[in-house]
């Protein structure tokens, strides 16, 4: 016993040894290649690598830098750099300067996976090394892929669609493969067998080891060590073993003889004294007793093994069905017992003639709590949420209150729901609504901190709404949701038909985005900005319009909140951003364009960190000039006094472009606030406008808009602008830019071209 412990812990010991050297080698070829690909010469080269004298010395400096290396634990064999397609544009081999490259399908793969990845987000974080043992003609040898951009740093694996992705395809020997054969013949067994063979893929160094015993024909004693690159096995020969065991075999037979004989003994004895007839007692205990499909026992008074078994097993069954019936973190009844609550209300309502809701509510803005404060302070606020919300409702006149029952229920997440049963007046509803949306008049504080959080309510009723469980709360869910999209936050709302058919008018745009997105269904169309006082074009608007059949009859008004609230919107922002700025890239250089062109972002960019270091890659790739850019963004998506906010605007005008704040006026900005903004335009919203030709007082505000505006060093732009009085006014009150139908419609490429080589006003009345 102790010889074969012995030896399987040299065995053990050298498998250990022989991959932790195939770990530093790859290691080691890592650092290497990432070395030679920072070194400021062929980063000076790889910038232009798509230039054939730039190929050409990067390969000289490559091949040169590579053959000075000296690696302890590999040689490297071969390097090539490849495009995203796969495409050579760089191959040298180390002993062979005729060798041609081939791919391996680890590169094809490799290369798939990020292309996939760009085309489905534009923006992806992504695996961009590869490492990969081969068996080799001369031993096994390492393949290491990596896909890395000269526009950014080697370590950051975030690319975009559009930069240049270079991959390295590198391929390295292993220095000391025989003197791992010789090692394990020296110190183990001259018979012995050494064996390291390919695993899988990886995309990270960091791999964990396990090593098990095995066996092969002829091979008694082996162990195997499992590494996601590679299977390393060591077996030591039966004939070399039976020579070591031998002065011990009659002496291990009669030992293992003797213990197996009294441990069975031993055993049989234990089992059926403590357990075989302790259990069978139990099981005759369990199953007398059994009402309606579950198992009632009788607590135990004696204090004896099968006792105290029974009341634990008692203990054990109670403890699980509470367990799976609440949820562990607030103490509330999950969605289990939720289910199970309807389905007995709703069965008893139909049995009763009496009706029963659900009152279906979650937790808006949650998610900014969990961002900013951590998960562990959004459990904290659950718990104290749930405490308010059941002692909210104890001081209730219940007995003044048609209802039989009244059960609350965590679902899921920042999702909850109360089930009110045997209704006889809905507006208890209303009082129990108003009750919830109480918690959260000012926020909801906890612990002396304020959260900027909200609730919304949906109330589904049975049997008016629904007459199922699945349709009652499906109907509670959506009623919930239309009151978070129409009516905003600290609201509730009943489940209606009207409200049915317009969730199912915004699933279908919904769906009919999807399409359009698709099968790339969208076109540019430019509202002219004018210079009135300069009589002419100074640039445009860009805006998104669509050609998808179904969609044709609704405007981007109806479609860009739909797409906002469904997360669509992240790629029809990108689509805009890549087909506006490749344009005004082919009229810079054909047209000699000179004008600002204006590009309208979400509010969803403004919690996107990708969103900067996405628009800097698109100038780059169409070498624009980034002050011919104009960033705009709405005023009512724009949350004053949000640092994120504020944050992200500095980097885009750290960027050199500039910002404008659209429909000026409709949103909460104060005048004094618009000192900390880092924004250059302001554009005044149509609605005061088109108040100049009324007797509205609004028109006033125009004149206090563009004075603010001079104070800030800020442009202004009045939109709207439809009539020769409108235009008169505006021009009187030192605002020279304007856009509207008065001087022009939204125009179609070829169109607004046109009008730009014009370069005059057009002609109004």
């Amino acid at each position: 016993m102790q010889l074969n412990s012995s030896l399987s812990e040299q065995l053990q010991s050298e498998l250990t040894h022989i991959s932790h050297d195939l770990n530093e080698a790859l290691r080691e070829l890592d650092f290497a290649i990432r070395m030679s690909l920072e070194n400021y010469y062929i980063q000076k080269y790889l910038i232009e690598i798509y230039d054939d004298t730039a190929q050409y010395y990067t390969e000289k400096e490559l091949a040169g830098y590579i053959n000075q290396l000296k690696l302890n634990h590999g040689m490297i064999e071969s390097f090539a750099l490849v495009d995203i397609n796969g495409e050579e544009l760089i191959y040298f081999n180390t002993s062979d300067p005729f060798a041609k490259y081939s791919a391996d399908t680890v590169v094809t793969d490799h290369l798939a996976a990020i292309q996939q990845a760009l085309d489905l987000k534009g923006v992806a974080r992504v695996n961009a090394s590869t490492y990969k043992l081969n068996d080799g003609v001369e031993g096994p040898e390492f393949l290491v892929v990596k896909t890395f951009t000269p526009e950014q740093s080697f370590t950051v694996p975030t690319f975009s669609y559009g930069q240049t992705l270079l991959t390295a395809v590198v391929r390295s020997k292993i220095r000391h493969y025989n003197e791992f054969q010789e090692s394990v013949k020296s110190k183990l067994d001259p018979g012995a067998q050494l064996i390291i063979r390919p695993n899988i893929t990886s995309y990270s160094l960091g791999n964990e080891e396990q090593i098990k015993d095995i066996t092969l024909p002829d091979y008694e004693l082996g162990f195997q060590l499992i590494h996601d690159l590679w299977s390393i096995k060591i077996c030591l020969s039966q004939i070399h073993l039976n020579e070591l065991y031998k002065p011990f075999q009659l002496l291990y037979a009669v030992i293992v003889l003797l213990v197996t004989a009294v441990t069975f003994l031993l055993l049989k004895w234990l089992i059926v004294k403590q357990i075989i007839k302790p259990v069978e007692r139990l099981t005759k205990n369990v199953e007398s007793v059994n009402h309606d499909g579950l198992v009632y026992i009788e607590r135990s008074k004696s204090n004896d093994e099968v006792s105290i078994l029974t009341n634990k097993y008692i203990n054990l069954i109670t403890d699980l069905d509470d367990l799976a019936k609440r949820d562990s973190l607030t103490g509330l009844p999950n969605r289990k017992k939720f289910n199970l609550d309807i389905t007995r209300i709703m069965n008893n309502c139909t049995e009763t003639d009496t009706k029963c809701a659900v009152i279906y509510f979650d937790i808006d803005n949650f998610k900014h709590v969990n961002d900013k404060y951590g998960h562990h302070v959004g459990d904290h606020l659950f718990v104290v949420f749930s405490e308010r919300l059941v002692e909210s409702f104890v001081d209730f006149e219940w007995e003044n209150l048609t209802i039989s029952e009244l059960a609350f229920a965590r679902l899921s997440g920042d999702e909850f729901a109360i089930i009110v049963g045997g209704l006889d007046d809905l507006d208890i509803l209303t009082e129990f609504s108003h009750r919830i949306l109480s918690l959260f008049e000012d926020g909801f504080e906890v612990d002396g901190t304020q959260f900027d959080i909200g609730v919304s309510v949906g109330i589904s009723v049975y049997p008016d709404d629904a007459k199922s469980v699945t349709e009652l709360v499906n109907n509670a869910d959506s009623a919930m949701y239309a009151c978070k999209n129409v009516a905003g936050r600290n609201h509730y709302q009943f489940y209606s038909k009207e409200m049915d058919r317009e969730i199912k008018r915004q699933t279908q745009i919904n769906e009919d985005l999807k399409d359009a997105i698709k099968f790339n269904e969208f076109y540019l169309t430019y509202m002219p900005v004018y210079d009135i006082e300069k009589g002419k074009i100074k640039g445009a608007e860009v805006l998104i319009r669509t050609s998808h059949e179904a969609l044709l009859s609704y405007g981007p008004a109806d479609f860009i909140p739909v797409a906002e609230s469904s997360g669509l919107i992240k790629h029809i922002d990108y689509w805009v951003f890549e087909n506006a700025l490749q344009k005004l890239s082919v009229w810079i250089e054909e047209l000699n364009f000179d004008g600002t062109l204006a590009i309208n972002f979400s509010s969803w960019q403004l919690s996107n960190s990708d969103f900067v270091n996405v628009l800097s890659g698109l100038l780059t790739r169409y070498e624009i000039p980034a002050h011919m850019v104009e960033m705009e963004i709405t005023e009512t998506c724009f949350i004053p006094g949000d640092e994120q906010n504020i944050e992200r605007l500095k980097a885009l005008k750290e960027l050199g472009v500039k910002v404008s704040l659209d429909d000026f006026g409709t949103g909460y900005t104060a005048f004094s606030q618009l000192i900390n903004y880092p924004i250059d335009t302001l554009k005044i919203d149509r609605m005061f406008v088109n108040a100049i030709d009324s007797e509205s007082t609004d028109k006033q505000l125009i004149e206090v808009i563009i004075e603010m505006a001079k104070i800030y060093d800020l442009n202004i732009i009045a939109e709207g602008v439809e009539t020769v009085s409108q235009l008169d006014y505006v021009r009187s009150k030192g605002c020279q830019e304007v856009q509207g139908f008065l001087l022009s419609k939204p125009l179609k490429e070829d169109d607004f071209i046109a009008a730009w080589k014009r370069g005059s006003l057009p002609e109004y009345s």
